[in-house]
C-alpha cells in the first residue's frame, strides 16, 4: 500500500503545473538568478486593471525590495503606513481584482517569486496566474478577452512572506503578457517572472549603436567563476542599476592570480567595436584590471580549453564607480561569445558590447538560449594563474 501510495504521489506530481519550493531549497538560487522579464527595469508595464487596483497596482513589477524608497541614489524605508504593493481591500472584492502585466519582451518563463513583505492585515487569499501571447496591434488589452493559458491555479498566499514557484509545464512556450488575479481579496508587494528573453529576429534589431550583449539582443551568461553575491546576469541589463546588488560582484579572493570570469552568449553573433564596462557603485570592490576574450563556437558554452580564443579587450585597468569604454582590439572577427574576466576578482555594474550583428545565412526563427544552457550557480575556481597575453588567439590551457 505504502508503495501504491508512492507511486500515486510520483504521478501526481508529475501532473503538477508547478511546485512550490520550500524556503532553503537548492532550486531557489538557479531560479532567481534568471531575468525577471517582469520588471519596469526591463521594459515591462501594466497594461490593465480591474477597476479596484488602478491606484497601486503599478508597483508589484518594481525592482526595488518592498518597503524601500530610493530617491538621488539613496534608499530609505517607507513609513508602515504606506502600503508597497497592489493592496485589494475587502470591502472592494465584490468584483474580480486583476492585473495585466506586458513582460518587457516576449520570454519562456521557468517560475514566479510572489513577496508580501510587510503585508500583514487580511490574507485569507489566493492568486492565479494566467499567460498569453500578443503581439503588435492585437496586444491591447480588450483583444484578449477569456484566451489565456492557466499556469498557476488557486495558489494560497501568506503574509509577509516570499514564495517561489517553479513551473513544471509551458516553460518552453513563449509568453507576451501575464495576468494575475487575487481571491476574494489580499494583497501582492513585489511579483518576478523567472525566464529567458526569445531572440528577436535580425530584422527586428535596432542597428543603430547595437549593444551584442544586451538581454534585448537575446544575451545571457551561459557560465561564471562565482555568483555569490549577484548573478551575472545583471550584467546584461539596461541602465546603471541603484544599488550593488543591480550588478554582478564576486567574492573576495586571497589567491594570488586569481582571476574570476562570466561567459556571455551572444543572441546575434556579430563583430565588436567598442566594450563598455561599468563599475557604477563599486567603490572599494572593484576589478582593478579586466580583459575580454571572444570565440565562435557552436557549443553552448565554450571551453578556455579547447576552443580558440581572441583577445578582444587586452589586460586594461579599471577604477572605482565609472563607465569605461575601450575600443575593441579586434573588429573583423565574428564573435558568438564572450568572456569578461575579472582580476583577481570584484564588482561590475554594466558589460556592454556595441558592434555590427552577422546577417544570418538563412531565414531566422526567434529562438531562445534557455533550453540548451544555465549559468551554475554558485561555482568558485580558485588560484586560477593569470592567462599568457596574446595579440590575436589565446593558447589553449590559459
Amino acid at each position: 500500500m505504502a508503495v501504491l501510495d508512492s507511486v500515486l504521489n510520483l504521478f501526481s506530481f508529475s501532473k503538477s503545473a508547478y511546485t512550490t519550493l520550500t524556503p532553503g531549497s537548492s532550486q531557489i538560487h538557479p531560479l532567481a538568478s534568471k531575468f525577471n522579464v517582469a520588471s519596469e527595469d526591463i521594459k515591462a508595464k501594466i497594461v490593465e486593471t480591474s477597476q479596484n487596483s488602478k491606484e497601486n497596482a503599478h508597483r508589484i513589477i518594481k525592482e526595488a525590495k518592498a518597503g524601500v524608497s530610493f530617491e538621488n541614489g539613496e534608499s530609505r524605508m517607507l513609513p508602515e503606513t504606506e502600503v508597497d504593493g497592489w493592496y485589494i481591500e475587502e470591502s472592494s472584492a465584490s468584483q474580480e481584482s486583476f492585473v495585466v502585466v506586458k513582460l518587457g519582451q516576449k520570454s519562456l518563463i521557468s517560475g514566479f517569486g510572489i513577496d508580501t513583505s510587510y503585508l500583514v492585515n487580511g490574507f485569507n487569499s489566493t492568486v492565479t496566474i494566467l499567460a498569453a501571447t500578443r503581439e503588435g496591434p492585437t496586444a491591447e488589452s480588450a483583444s484578449f478577452q477569456n484566451d489565456w493559458v492557466e499556469l498557476v491555479a488557486g495558489h494560497q498566499l501568506q503574509s509577509d512572506d516570499k514564495q517561489f514557484l517553479k513551473l513544471n509545464r509551458f516553460t518552453d512556450t513563449p509568453f507576451t503578457h501575464l495576468k494575475l488575479i487575487i481571491a476574494p481579496h489580499g494583497a501582492i508587494a513585489r511579483f518576478k517572472v523567472f525566464g529567458d528573453f526569445v531572440v528577436p529576429p535580425y530584422e527586428t534589431l535596432n542597428h543603430d549603436n547595437l549593444d551584442l550583449a544586451s538581454v534585448f539582443s537575446g544575451s545571457i551568461v551561459v557560465d561564471c567563476s562565482n555568483g555569490k553575491f549577484s548573478s551575472p546576469n545583471n550584467l546584461l541589463l539596461a541602465g546603471r542599476g541603484q544599488v550593488m546588488g543591480d550588478g554582478w560582484e564576486t567574492a573576495r579572493s586571497r589567491v594570488p592570480g586569481n582571476v574570476e570570469f562570466a561567459t556571455i552568449k551572444l543572441g546575434h553573433p556579430g563583430r565588436i567595436e567598442t566594450l563598455e564596462i561599468d563599475t557604477n557603485q563599486y567603490k572599494g570592490n572593484f576589478p582593478p584590471k579586466v580583459r575580454v576574450l571572444g570565440t565562435n563556437s557552436k557549443n553552448n558554452s565554450p571551453n578556455l580549453d579547447t576552443d580558440q580564443w581572441d583577445e578582444v579587450l587586452h589586460l586594461s585597468s579599471c577604477v572605482a564607480h565609472k563607465n569605461h569604454v575601450f575600443k575593441s582590439d579586434i573588429t573583423d572577427r565574428v564573435y558568438t561569445h564572450l568572456r569578461l574576466q575579472l582580476y583577481p576578482d570584484g564588482g561590475v555594474k554594466r558589460f556592454r558590447a556595441f558592434g555590427v550583428a552577422e546577417k544570418p545565412q538563412v531565414s531566422q526563427e526567434p529562438t531562445s538560449h534557455k533550453s540548451t544552457g544555465a549559468v551554475r550557480h554558485p561555482k568558485t575556481v580558485r588560484g586560477t594563474p593569470y592567462p599568457k597575453l596574446s595579440t590575436t588567439k589565446v593558447p589553449a590551457g590559459h
